[in-house]
């Protein structure tokens, strides 16, 4: 099933909505080649020959207790599947460098597991999105491949559109909290012909220190959303 979702996926959204440059595509047409030359390893354990070995992918299929984090004014609640350490984080990691279908599904059946546990009121998916000059780069984004994985087992929309980037605030590591609020303040824009009276999921792959959510439910707000709600697959401990 998850190959399925996948497909359906990649068909649906030409890898989420984003043309990929030709710099990308010449990127991985390299990673083909180099994965001939250099087979792939597991992005958890690092076994060779696998994008994820079956002992990593059962441990990522291993529920734990639903994490909680405190809310702001702008998100009605948050929720990650796990603490940011141990298989969980190491996947979470790869899948920023390497988009290969087993993680999305590892990762994202991990989200909607989570789901199914919560009764938010919800009625469309929105991932919080990379700025144009890091899609370029990287020629995805991970959190809307989860996002659009989600959307495609629980039938909601996905509205990848519905908020951007207006500004790059470039990597956020080493900041401090109140320096990651600062950074990204006023950086999201939300639209308000996608996203006015919905109830929005928001979808990122880290919560940190929550920074980066709060900025992007404040932009769907101001953009007429009815309420925000954020969920990601892992989260900094407290």
């Amino acid at each position: 099933m998850a190959n399925d979702t996948l497909g359906e996926v990649r068909q649906n959204t030409g890898l989420l909505s984003y043309r990929k440059p030709p710099l990308h595509m010449i990127r991985r047409l390299w990673s083909t080649t180099l994965d001939l030359l250099y087979p792939p390893r597991c992005g958890v354990c690092n076994r060779i020959d696998t994008h994820l070995c079956p002992r990593c992918a059962a441990l990522l299929a291993e529920h734990q207790p639903i994490i909680y984090q405190n809310t702001s004014e702008f998100l009605s609640a948050v929720c990650a599947t796990a603490i940011h350490q141990g298989a969980v984080r190491d996947a979470v990691l790869a899948l920023k460098q390497d988009s290969h279908e087993s993680l999305v599904a590892a990762l994202g059946e991990r989200l909607l597991f989570a789901f199914k546990q919560l009764s938010w009121p919800v009625t469309c998916i929105v991932p919080v999105p990379l700025h144009a000059g890091r899609i370029r780069e990287r020629g995805y984004n991970q959190s809307a491949l989860l996002a659009s994985y989600l959307g495609a087992l629980t039938g909601l929309p996905v509205m990848l559109r519905a908020l951007s980037r207006v500004r790059d605030t470039g990597h956020q590591v080493g900041l401090s909290g109140n320096q990651r609020r600062m950074n990204v303040q006023s950086a999201f824009m939300g639209d308000p012909s996608l996203i006015s009276n919905h109830e929005v999921l928001l979808i990122d792959d880290v919560f940190t220190t929550g920074a980066t959510l709060q900025a992007s439910a404040e932009a769907l707000l101001k953009a007429g959303a009815a309420q925000a709600f954020g969920l990601t697959v892992t989260a900094a401990a407290l």
